[in-house]
């Protein structure tokens, strides 16, 4: 659907300070030169004086452009302050009634998303190809996602890739990015890993931070492109220093490994952190795997064991596989058999090929009753997490 991407938002702020000016100019110019209204006391009535009110005020000439980006004002409150969507759809639909494009496009994300209206794709799909006829490259890259994620429309990857195309050649970040996944996989065109690397690029100088991790992936592992791993520490960097979690915990890794950075365990740590306070769980995985052998900190099983749990909670195969092994052995906590047994079975059906022979270890140490009680706490996360 229709994001705001870091150049749609240059694009608009710019569109919006051109209207606050020209409703400043045109405030300033009646001042100067024509009497104000008269408030019935014999005073001057008070005029309009906040940005918002400077720019309605000019929209209501009908403005196409200033009615779209007074919608976008009201869409986009901030500072405590909820969006006012009925707002913002008036002024929306007063814009694309004139054809402006970029309404089209946000009465699409309206009813994509279900925003102060009733979700309707059917409405999101005519809104977007009306906006998309006329070349809007937002109204582009969102097609191309209902078709990808098969939203109001028969999923066709195919269809998916020309749209996204059609907005990339424009120089939408999102949808350059996306195509450039597209090519890595193989999915919707011909796989690509040249294809890949130009559109990540693309997008990745544009500020986009998952085109940047993207790109400091393919330099990574080498796909595409010699691997660097200084290239992939700075694209990753560049990544992680807009807050993306995926690039924090890879940069993490990179400080703990010492590639393509100096070696640092409080430089890990530290990007590791930043990624598992967003949850990510491959980051807490790493933490407690430096806590359980000590990696640039000192051993302490029991942080060991809160940073594993959290990954396992998540669903993180190698991490439910650890917190077992702390569990079977009494590490960072008193041992515990069936706790143990619950977190291999649940790490073998997440595909960790050692968990099988282990189970088989723990199994013989416990009676068939805490065996049973084991086997039925699995069973049980696997319905609560895997039903959600």
């Amino acid at each position: 659907m229709l994001k705001l991407s870091a150049l749609w938002m240059v694009l608009f702020i710019a569109v919006l300070s051109f209207a606050m000016t020209d409703a400043a100019e045109s405030a300033a110019t009646q001042s100067d030169g024509m009497a104000q209204p008269d408030n019935g006391n014999g005073t001057t009535a008070r005029q309009p004086s906040s940005p918002v009110s400077k720019i309605e005020a000019e929209a209501r000439s009908g403005n196409p452009k200033l009615e779209e980006a007074l919608g976008h004002l009201y869409l986009m409150r901030g500072n405590g302050v909820q969006p006012d969507y009925a707002k913002a759809l008036g002024w929306f639909r007063k814009s694309a009634a004139q054809g402006y494009a970029a309404a089209e496009a946000d009465l699409g994300a309206m009813y994509g998303h279900g925003d102060g209206v009733t979700q309707s794709y059917p409405k999101a799909l005519a809104w977007y190809r009306m906006a998309a006829a006329q070349g809007n490259a937002n109204a582009e890259e969102s097609l191309g996602t209902m078709y990808m994620d098969g939203s109001g429309v028969n999923r066709n990857y195919t269809e998916a890739a020309g749209w996204y195309y059609e907005a990339a050649i424009q120089g939408n970040a999102v949808a350059q990015d996306t195509l450039g996944e597209m090519y890595v996989l193989g999915v919707g065109v011909q796989k690509s890993d040249a294809g890949a690397i130009a559109y990540f690029r693309e997008s990745a100088k544009q500020g986009n931070a998952v085109a940047q991790y993207d790109l400091g992936y393919m330099y990574e592992r080498g796909v595409g492109v010699p691997r660097d791993y200084t290239r992939a520490a700075e694209w990753f960097g560049q990544s992680a220093s807009q807050g993306y979690a995926k690039a924090e915990e890879h940069l993490g890794f990179m400080y703990l490994k010492g590639n393509g950075v100096p070696l640092s365990g409080v430089d890990a740590l530290a990007w590791l952190n930043k990624a598992a306070d967003q949850g990510d769980t491959i980051a807490e995985r790493d933490i407690g795997s430096m806590y359980a052998l000590g990696k640039s900190v000192p051993v302490n099983y029991a942080t060991a064991l809160k940073w594993f749990s959290k990954a396992a909670e998540r669903g993180d195969g190698p991490a439910q596989y650890e917190l077992a092994e702390l569990y079977a052995t009494g590490r960072g906590t008193r041992q515990d058999n069936t706790s143990a047994l619950k977190w291999l079975i649940l790490a073998n059906a997440h595909g960790v090929s050692a968990a099988r022979s282990y189970m088989a270890t723990v199994e013989k140490r416990m009676t068939p009753a805490q065996v049973a009680t084991a086997r039925h706490d699995a069973q049980i996360w696997k319905l609560f997490h895997w039903s959600h």
